[in-house]
Parts: C-alpha cells; sequence; structure tokens
C-alpha cells in the first residue's frame, strides 16, 4: 500500500478486514484483555466444578442419612429440594462457561491462522 510515495505495510486489522473479519471479531480474537477473561472464566468454571462435586457429595451423604434415620423426611424432602436446585443451576453454568471457553480459544486461533 503506497502512503506519501512510500510502501506502508498492512496492519494485522486492515489484513483481516481484508480477509472479511468484522470488527467486532477482531476485537475479541487480538484484544489484550482477552487472555485475561479467559482466566478468569478459566477459573470461574474450575469453582463451580469443584462447588458441584461438593453439593454431589453432600447430596449423597444427606440421603445416607435419611435412609439410616438420622434426618426427618421433612428435612431431607426440603435439603433435597435445594441441592437439587444448585445441581441444576451448576449444570447450566459449567455448560456455559465451557462453551464460552471453547468459542472463545477457536477466534483467536482463527486469528492467529488468519481464517474469517
Amino acid at each position: 500500500m503506497l502512503y506519501n510515495g512510500r510502501i506502508r505495510r498492512l496492519t494485522p486489522r486492515e489484513c483481516l478486514r481484508l480477509q472479511g473479519w468484522k470488527d467486532e471479531r477482531i476485537d475479541n480474537a487480538t484484544d489484550k484483555g482477552q487472555a485475561a477473561a479467559r482466566k478468569k472464566q478459566a477459573a470461574e468454571l474450575k469453582k463451580a466444578e469443584k462447588r458441584k462435586a461438593e453439593v454431589d457429595t453432600l447430596f449423597a451423604r444427606m440421603y445416607e442419612d435419611w435412609a439410616a434415620g438420622r434426618i426427618t423426611e421433612y428435612n431431607f424432602s426440603m435439603l433435597s429440594g435445594k441441592y437439587q436446585n444448585e445441581q441444576a443451576e451448576l449444570g447450566e453454568k459449567i455448560e456455559q462457561l465451557q462453551s464460552a471457553i471453547a468459542a472463545e480459544s477457536q477466534n483467536a486461533a482463527d486469528a492467529e491462522n488468519g481464517l474469517p
């Protein structure tokens, strides 16, 4: 590209635009803050997976306590409802985080390879 009579190299952003990339996708793939965002999402994912394992263990222990007669039917029903809701919420959160991490990784890989 000529600029003031001299040859100028295209920036990576200009190259990606010529290949059909939208500015938003370029920003997502090349933003310096994306590494920090991915790290934060990975930490959130690890935390959610750990809590889900804890809730699974608590639920199993609570069932054993109910079967052995150490807690009442009312307490078992109340707590099992709460644990089941938390398990479902954590499952959805884990799935969303995994999808987001996979999508961002793919965008970063596409940017490195110059794919639109």
